[in-house]
């Protein structure tokens, strides 16, 4: 109504003020009278637009009226209008806060009291914590001891996982020292590639007590000692990973917990059959043990754990074996729970290895024979003809 009312009054303007423009230009007179044109009064344009306020009020009037009764005649919906972040409530906040990187939640902390407080209740509730693609040293932006600090104390004692593998770099022995304070209830925990000592390792076990999986990869400096004292005051633990370490000889398992399932020792080259004994008889529950490249390892040591360990379901014996022949492999076949078996680029694997094993172990599923192109023949795949269970294979580099 209002459009038109305008429209009506601009075109009654125009009209009237061409009309006096007309008669003073072109003629004085109509019927020898003196025509005089008089522009449009302000009171009848104000009248007008008096009545179209009226009509506007009245029909807005009875548009609300009309929404008044839908609402009361239909069940109430509460309209949500979100024209900024903080119209949110804190459970949606939190739960988008929890996507964010560790390095944009720092960020974020920044902004007010209230997203500092609600980001500090996100790293109370964080489990699982690790740094791939984050930190970097090429980038100029390493993970240090002071940011590893405090990332752990924002974490608090809720913390159940830690991967420092990836940010490694400028890491030492004081991580064991911050773990042990604010991380006193961590079960999984990696720190391959840190340069710990044993002392270090004895920190962390004794403020540590629940661990259940440790990786410690080309932690160099990490002995006998050291791992003796996880053994002995971590009994719950289940993984340990020791890999590259050129000081372990095994004699350490001789106090290892009743709950050890997986042993990860490749290429561990000081590793003595003494120890591998240790290994097959303080650790009666091991599913998973991981030889690889452990060339002091005899044909005795095999046979030690083939008797110890019925339970064994993953074998790992590839790579160099000095003192190792194919007599001592064929006790492999007596692991008739073993599930999966890799004897990759091993020399002495021939095809009474294999033999013994498809006859032996009727549970295989994995075999990896890659690379022992010396003694492996057409006979091996005739004999692994029998392993119904067999579901991957590899024999690639087999000329034979």
């Amino acid at each position: 109504i209002k459009n038109q009312f305008q429209k009506k009054v601009s075109l009654y303007e125009i009209f009237s003020s061409c009309i006096q423009l007309y008669f003073i230009f072109h003629a004085h007179n109509f019927g020898f009278r003196d025509l005089r044109v008089f522009p449009a009064e302000e009171k009848r344009t104000a009248k007008l637009y008096q009545e179209a306020r009226k009509n506007l009020s009245r029909e807005s009037s009875e548009e609300h009226e009309d929404c008044l009764s839908a609402e009361e005649s239909s069940p109430k919906t509460v309209p949500v209008l979100c024209e900024n972040i903080n119209d949110l409530n804190e459970d949606i906040l939190l739960m988008i806060f929890s996507y964010l990187e560790i390095k944009d939640r720092i960020r974020f902390e920044r902004v007010c009291k209230k997203w500092k407080t609600l980001l500090s209740r996100v790293w109370h509730t964080q489990e699982t914590l690790h740094f791939h693609n984050v930190f970097s040293v090429f980038r100029g932006s390493p993970l240090t001891t002071q940011i590893l600090k405090s990332l752990l104390r924002r974490c608090g004692p809720g913390l159940k996982t830690l991967d420092l593998s990836t940010a490694s770099h400028q890491l030492d022995f004081q991580v064991t020292e911050i773990l042990g304070q604010f991380s006193p209830n961590l079960e999984s925990i990696n720190l391959s590639g840190i340069d710990l000592t044993n002392v270090s390792l004895q920190q962390m076990s004794q403020k540590c007590r629940n661990l259940k999986m440790v990786v410690l990869q080309r932690c160099l400096n990490i002995g006998e000692k050291g791992v003796w004292w996880l053994f002995n005051l971590c009994k719950d633990l289940e993984y340990v990973d020791l890999s590259r370490n050129m000081k372990i000889t095994g004699q350490c398992f001789h106090i290892a917990g009743p709950h050890l399932r997986r042993v990860v020792l490749n290429a561990c080259s000081q590793l003595s059959p003494a120890g591998v004994g240790k290994i097959a008889i303080k650790c009666p529950q091991l599913r998973a043990l991981y030889l690889n490249d452990c060339s002091q390892i005899t044909d005795q040591a095999v046979v030690t754990l083939c008797k110890n360990l019925p339970e064994l379901q993953v074998l790992h014996l590839g790579g160099v074996f000095i003192q190792l022949s194919a007599s001592g492999l064929c006790h492999i076949g007596r692991l008739q729970n073993l599930e999966e078996l890799s004897l990759s680029h091993n020399a002495v694997v021939n095809d009474d290895v294999i033999d013994a094993v498809s006859h032996g172990c009727e549970k295989l599923r994995y075999l990896d024979i890659s690379g022992c192109n010396e003694g492996v023949t057409d006979l091996s795949l005739e004999s692994l003809s029998t392993s119904l269970q067999l579901r991957t294979l590899y024999i690639s580099y087999c000329g034979k």
